[in-house]
């Protein structure tokens, strides 16, 4: 059980590409139910939203150097050391976005208000977490069991 009551951060960020010639907004979102993990949802214009959940240590990591090992890379931007560049890689294809750092510094000041770095584990409800997962996995099962065909002599 959380040690306090449950908190969401939420901030509007305007992402650029590094050619300059796109923009693209998206709220960065902290939530103590989930203590670990910063939440990326960009609205492109004329498209689906698109979600990106990454550690808050990477967030961290990168404001100083490029880190990140998997879809989200992050790290100062070579060119202008006021932003901060993040690369976003699909099988599809590739985004290389850069963000003011000042508002990434703020925003994750406002999550370590919330949940100081290190305490994150206090914040973990792994019983939750459990019969939320289990309850899916039964329900997954089910479909699975419904949509297959029957195999009765």
């Amino acid at each position: 059980m959380s040690p306090r009551g449950h908190t969401r951060i939420s901030k509007l960020f305007v992402f650029t590409s590094v050619s300059g010639y796109a923009q693209v907004e998206a709220d960065l979102r902290y939530d103590t139910t989930d203590p670990y993990a910063v939440t990326a949802l960009f609205h492109p214009v004329g498209a689906d939203e698109v979600r990106w959940v990454f550690a808050r240590d990477l967030l961290e990591q990168g404001l100083v150097r490029w880190a990140g090992e998997g879809d989200v890379r992050i790290g100062p931007d070579p060119d202008d050391p006021e932003s901060t560049g993040v690369e976003l890689i699909s099988p599809a294809s590739r985004a290389l976005l850069t963000v003011p750092t000042k508002q990434v510094v703020d925003f994750l000041d406002e999550t370590y208000r919330a949940v100081p770095p290190g305490a994150q584990e206090e914040w973990l409800d792994l019983d939750s977490q459990l019969e939320r997962f289990l309850a899916l996995s039964a329900r997954s099962m089910k479909f699975r069991r419904r949509s297959s065909p029957s195999t009765t002599d």
